[in-house]
């Protein structure tokens, strides 16, 4: 399932009570046209619920632009201006894993706005967007992550991990269980890039 912003920005949206398979895929359920920064607030008011995501890139050996196969995935600028942003709730997510490439992650948000943002100044070269707001109001609550595995020690399994500017996160009774890597076990991550 993805919600895709690439034509504009998407308000509103529940995903709720799917059953997701993707053996052949990166993602269950995606949000964001992976990349950043290219609109404000490119998502508001998505809900993500009562989902059951199993069996995710099991049959891929490739990575995935979030940074690796994930149950759920976002890449976008969301929550912004006072718009409310992503609640991901009472969700099963079982099975994620990857061959070869980057991490398997339960979920994943990746969102670089504010100092962390970026963007392409007049010459085309890369800059920071430090007048871009961080995303905000960020709820991930009673998830059930477990049996997220990776077969390449080169990288980090995680549960959950939030990367990018953000402000208002709440990771709030989740059960995490069977996260596991020859490397690093990052169960749950929060990472500013700026």
């Amino acid at each position: 399932i993805q919600v895709d912003d690439t034509s504009g920005s998407v308000q509103n949206v529940t995903i709720d009570g799917f059953t997701v398979q993707n053996p052949d895929g990166n993602f269950g359920i995606f949000a964001g046209d992976g990349s950043t920064n290219s609109k404000n607030d490119g998502i508001s008011g998505l809900v993500i619920s009562n989902n059951v995501i199993r069996n995710i890139s099991t049959d891929v050996d490739d990575s995935a632009l979030t940074g690796g196969p994930a149950g759920v995935g976002i890449r976008s600028d969301y929550g912004t201006d006072g718009k409310p942003g992503i609640v991901i709730e009472d969700n099963l997510i079982d099975n994620v894993e990857n061959v070869a490439g980057a991490e398997p992650v339960g979920i994943t948000l990746k969102s670089f706005t504010g100092n962390a943002g970026f963007g392409f100044n007049s010459s085309g070269d890369s800059t920071e967007d430090t007048a871009s707001p961080p995303a905000t109001d960020t709820d991930i609550i009673d998830n059930t992550i477990k049996n997220i595995s990776s077969s390449d020690g080169g990288f980090a399994t995680k549960g959950i991990s939030v990367s990018g500017e953000f402000e208002d996160v709440l990771i709030e009774d989740n059960t995490l269980s069977n996260i596991e890597s020859p490397g690093r076990v990052n169960v749950i991550t929060l990472t500013e890039n700026g």
